[in-house]
């Protein structure tokens, strides 16, 4: 066997018009049977030969990546040669006539490859284009089913897609519903579902109706007078299934941003997903929140609660706690996106529940959401005022100008023998609820059975966090600063800030005028908390 050392040659760049120029190798045809073993190293090559008889020129590729194209005489306008697996690799032909010359060239290649060039036939490259489908002939499809995949044995150009229905009428499928792609062999990737879905929303096709897949002009890329069949027609009959249920609402919507926290009790903690049909609460039901780079390393997911009612999915959020913002694979940090999958889910009668996102390669529900923290202006204050004496008083009032999530609250003394004492009280014995006179929530710490004397208090909301997860400071003792008002906000002469209590200033103004003329109501002055009757 003649073996030949194929080197490639590489573009040159002209000085002008600076074009990169192909130069091609001249490789001799084996003549009878022989067959030449072209040695290839990395990069593109170009060769060129004269076909010295008619026939069919192999180029057997092996079990490689490497793609032969045809060219013109400056390598260019390329056409990919028809191929065909073989037992020893997949081999790429093209019909010669005597005396041609032809011009060739490979696609990129990575590692080093020997190809095998030899003649075969009378030239005659008519092979009959085959196809199969994904989809047995009569099966039976449904909306949530996979998309229909039609394989060919070589690229083809189709001049239409269609599908049937009824008494002779036909729609066309988008070409946006048709992803043809190249691998080793030539898939037509076919979403039945958008075109189906609107000829059962429009009472065109019901459950046990039959349609047709209908391919016309089906043709050789390559030679377009090589038809599939004896026209280039390709049917596939189909029956519609039960169809699906369908998502009618998200509540949050879907694209909305959320907050990043949800603490217990919180009123925004819960996601409802509304469907058209009763669900049936036992389907096996897996929810799971994601979010996050696979590539930074900072994807996180976790499965979470959920309640199924009628046609109700509620997923509770409910001690949550996600991230502002996520680094991604570009090491930069972006804005946390929550996606929300719900697979397994099934109707009350067995049927399944169609995907929202179509395009998106699954069966599953989804939902996305971009996290953003709030801004929660939030003040505290006591009655009595913080370092005031609690000597008669039965309780302690707190006032707070936002709601906050808390272990308890606790009450620190020391004892006539000066020892340190302390007593907590559960949120379910101290809580904070919404007062209307007060503006804002309050809560009533007991002194019943304390004996703090004249000696110092402090008392402590402990675990306090806002709705937003940041920590709030909420301690004051007492019994250490009598002077009153004046001492606390800024003394007699001092100037205060005097805001709502939802943190908008009104004024600044010196402590012991503040509030004079103001309408009534509950301000900040300073520090504390101010009724103006």
């Amino acid at each position: 066997m003649k073996k030949l050392l194929f080197l490639l040659l590489t573009a040159v760049l002209c000085a002008a018009p600076l074009r990169a120029q192909v130069q091609f190798t001249d490789i001799a045809i084996p003549a009878g049977e022989d067959v030449l073993e072209v040695d290839m190293k990395g990069g593109i090559h170009y060769f060129r030969f004269t076909a010295d008889r008619d026939g069919v020129l192999n180029f057997n590729v092996g079990h490689s990546g490497i793609v032969v194209y045809s060219t013109d005489v400056a390598g260019e306008e390329s056409t990919m040669l028809p191929s065909e697996y073989g037992g020893d690799g997949k081999v790429f032909y093209t019909g010669v006539k005597q005396g041609d010359v032809c011009y060739f060239k490979t696609s990129l290649l990575l590692d080093p490859v020997s190809m095998k060039v030899y003649y075969d036939g009378d030239g005659s490259t008519e092979t009959p284009i085959t196809v199969s489908s994904s989809y047995a002939d009569g099966a039976t499809y449904t909306l949530t089913g996979a998309n229909l995949e039609l394989t060919f044995d070589r690229r083809v150009d189709v001049a239409a897609h269609w599908l049937c229905y009824g008494d002779g009428a036909r729609v066309e499928i988008p070409a946006d519903d048709i992803n043809a792609t190249l691998f080793d062999q030539y898939y037509y990737s076919i979403a039945l579902r958008n075109v189906v879905s609107a000829l059962v929303d429009a009472g065109s096709l019901a459950e046990g109706d039959a349609f047709v897949v209908r391919l016309e002009g089906i043709a050789d890329a390559a030679d377009p007078t090589q038809l599939y069949g004896t026209d280039g027609t390709y049917e596939l009959r189909l029956v519609l299934g039960a169809v699906p249920a369908t998502l009618l609402s998200i509540d949050p919507a879907d694209g909305s941003y959320v907050p990043n926290y949800y603490p217990e009790g919180g009123e925004r903690n819960l996601f409802t997903f509304t469907f058209s049909d009763e669900l049936d609460p036992a389907s096996g039901v897996d929810v799971t929140v994601s979010y996050g780079d696979v590539e930074a390393g900072t994807f996180v997911e976790t499965s979470c609660a959920y309640t199924i009612d009628g046609n109700r999915l509620v997923v509770d959020l409910t001690g949550n706690r996600f991230p502002e913002t996520v680094t991604t694979a570009r090491g930069g940090e972006s804005a946390t996106v929550l996606s929300f999958t719900i697979r397994g889910l099934r109707t009350a009668d067995g049927r399944s529940v169609s995907p929202n996102y179509e395009g998106a390669g699954t069966s599953a529900v989804l939902a996305f959401y971009t996290v953003q923290k709030e801004e929660v202006t939030f003040y505290a204050d006591f009655s009595p005022y913080a370092g005031a004496s609690l000597i008669g008083c039965s309780e302690v009032l707190i006032w707070l100008s936002a709601p906050v999530t808390y272990s308890g609250v606790r009450v620190d003394w020391l004892n006539v023998r000066g020892g340190q004492q302390s007593r907590t009280f559960t949120p379910d014995e101290v809580p904070f609820a919404w007062d209307d006179a007060e503006e804002g929530y309050v809560a009533h710490v007991p002194l019943a059975g304390i004996g703090f004397g004249d000696r110092p208090v402090t008392v402590t909301v402990l675990d306090a966090v806002l709705s937003n997860g940041d920590p709030a400071d909420v301690s004051a003792t007492f019994n250490d600063n009598v002077a009153g008002i004046g001492a606390v906000t800024a003394g007699a002469g001092g100037v205060v800030d005097v805001r709502t209590v939802d943190g908008r200033l009104l004024r600044r103004a010196p402590a012991a005028t503040a509030t004079d003329g103001l309408a009534p109501g509950v301000y900040l002055v300073g520090s504390r908390k101010v009724a103006v009757r």
